[in-house]
């Protein structure tokens, strides 16, 4: 591109040695960060990076990128908040759609620091067999259009969606960069270039895809627009996915999903979809269906890729719009009673027992209790459940039970209560009790707070255990590196990751140190070659021997190599074998 391009810069901030350009419209921060690279004309990337955030490294992911905290301070904030950027100009304002706010605000708060890791990981987005990858593309048409208005090809943040393959605008396949996403100079800056695309519509894509994929574009957009401030809520979305498939006799009248005749239907809608090769993870067949769908239909959940639900949505309801007008009825329990009614028929009575008519039924059991003084058999017969359900409800509405003993005596209730509070599992406690573990069940279902004790104090002690067995390995290898740390106790590090993060963040082993030659008279590099090739030896035999699927461990290479675990405090000095060793857990 030649010449200055049309949008005019910012004049030059104190202590900022560049001038600034302004956002284009529905641009992305990865875009605006490489216009600012172009405009400027640094040779390297690492200088634009060093300009913008400080580091040569920071900043540069093109999907959900670090070091936004950085970018604002450096620039005084004259292109909005790191809070708005992230929300707002990159791939997170898709994800936030889907994810609770705890979830959105953690991501941003990541996003501000320096280090994304484990955020698509967080997010969901690894486990869900979809590409985590995130491939830069553009519309040909768009590109000719902005060059045009504004002097510039830019990339559309709204285009950069994963199940967005069409352009909303020209109704057109979209282009996928070769760069970033491929690996290939992940850490430069790059604008929308022909030369580097490929064309994404191969031959067998028939009118057919083209269609479908129109359809989860304009789907994914809307729903995206229509969560901008707020997110699409689990349990609303159950709800509706269930009417939907009710109103079409997909639910049987006590409440089970007819898999054998809804799968095939789902499979047919989404061959045509399945030729673009980000969807490929959906089901090819009837029983892969009967195994994805229920996941989705029969409970709500947290953390389900956002394109699990535009399939869905598009599958049942057609197009987002129509979604979101059911969404936005979706107000009260009198309106859920009436859309069961409309799924079946004079079955109410049975339809309002449901999963789906529970809330409805909590609040009247709380009448019925409070209000009528009913007994709670007399309120469950009453709403048609069981006693036993009425009294769990109860609990966790906070409302008090009157008992009647059974089988746990006041001294043997007393003496459960206080083992769970103290975070003993049911079983331990059933067998101090005498009684069976159905009965401790039943108990911690019943009694008023006792479950979220109990689980308060079983997340307790797993993390007094997580900690141990993380601050033991750590201290009895000192300088070993968070990789073999996490290879040697990969239970305990998931469970601080999930659970204690910020103890965790505070309780990493130091990075391995880099060899600095060495004056010692014990030949290290010597050493180091020796021990290498001992551990690629080991873990040979281990990999001819082993059986199933289990991923080799460190402990199994200290068994067959003992004189390994004498090295560990040493692998600072001995970096082959440390390769060796991350080769061997990391590929296995």
């Amino acid at each position: 591109m030649s010449g200055r391009p049309l949008d005019r810069p910012e004049p030059m901030l104190p202590g900022f040695e560049e001038p600034l350009l302004g956002w284009l419209p529905g641009e992305s921060f990865f875009s605006l960060c490489s216009r600012h690279h172009r405009y400027w004309g640094y040779r390297l990337a690492s200088d634009t990076a060093r300009v913008l955030f400080g580091a040569k490294r920071i900043g540069s992911g093109h999907d959900l990128p670090s070091g936004l905290d950085r970018f604002e301070a450096r620039i005084l904030g004259r292109l909005g908040s790191a809070d708005s950027i992230a929300r707002e100009r990159t791939l997170l304002a898709y994800y936030r759609a889907f994810a609770a706010p705890s979830e959105t605000n953690a991501a941003v708060e990541r996003m501000k620091s320096q280090n994304v890791a484990h955020l698509k990981l967080r997010l969901g987005i690894l486990t869900s067999r979809f590409r985590a990858n995130h491939p830069l593309k553009a519309c040909p048409a768009c590109m000719q259009r902005d060059r045009e208005l504004t002097g510039w090809a830019y990339w559309h943040l709204e285009h950069q969606y994963p199940g967005v393959w069409i352009c909303p605008d020209h109704e057109q396949p979209l282009r996928e960069s070769l760069l970033k996403a491929t690996g290939i100079e992940r850490f430069q800056w790059h604008l929308p270039d022909a030369a580097q695309f490929r064309q994404v519509t191969p031959p067998f894509w028939t009118d057919a895809t083209i269609d479908r994929l129109t359809q989860f574009t304009t789907t994914s957009l809307a729903l995206v627009r229509s969560a901008a401030d707020g997110y699409l809520s689990p349990d609303r979305l159950h709800l509706l996915y269930r009417h939907e498939i009710a109103r079409r006799g997909w639910i049987s009248l006590g409440g089970s999903l007819r898999l054998k005749e809804l799968a095939p239907d789902f499979v047919s809608f989404i061959k045509p979809a399945r030729e673009c090769a980000e969807l490929r993870a959906f089901a090819a067949t009837a029983s892969e269906a009967q195994v994805q769908l229920p996941a989705l239909l029969r409970t709500p959940i947290e953390g389900t890729h956002p394109l699990r639900h535009v399939a869905i949505i598009v599958w049942l309801y057609g197009d987002g719009d129509r979604f979101l007008d059911a969404y936005r009825q979706l107000n009260d329990a009198a309106l859920l009673e009436d859309n069961l009614e409309e799924a079946h028929p004079g079955s109410q009575p049975q339809a309002a027992s449901q999963e789906n008519a529970r809330q409805a039924a909590r609040l009247k059991l709380a009448e019925l209790v409070q209000r009528q003084d009913l007994s709670m058999r007399a309120a469950a017969t009453q709403l048609g459940v069981q006693t036993e359900t009425a009294m769990a409800w109860a609990s966790e509405m906070g409302l008090h039970v009157k008992r009647r003993p059974k089988r746990l005596k006041d001294d043997i209730r007393v003496l459960a209560i206080a083992r769970l509070l103290a975070g003993e599992d049911k079983q331990s406690v059933a067998r101090a009790a005498n009684v069976s573990e159905v009965a401790i069940t039943k108990l911690l279902r019943t009694e008023t707070g006792l479950h979220l004790a109990w689980h308060a104090a079983r997340r307790k002690q797993a993390s007094g255990k997580a900690q141990a067995a993380w601050l033991r390995c750590i201290q009895e290898h000192p300088g070993i590196g968070i990789k073999l740390a996490r290879a040697m106790e990969p239970a305990a590090y998931a469970y601080l990751y999930r659970n204690e993060r910020a103890w965790l963040d505070a309780n990493l082993p130091a990075p391995a140190a880099r060899t600095q030659g060495n004056n010692s008279s014990i030949r290290w590099d010597q050493r180091d070659l020796e021990f290498s090739e001992a551990v690629q030896l080991a873990a040979l035999r281990l990999f001819e021997r082993k059986s199933g699927h289990r991923p080799l461990r460190l402990p199994d290479l200290l068994q067959e190599l003992p004189d390994l675990k004498a090295k560990l405090r040493a692998l600072d000095r001995l970096p082959l074998t440390r390769r060796a060793i991350e080769r061997a857990l990391l590929g296995s």
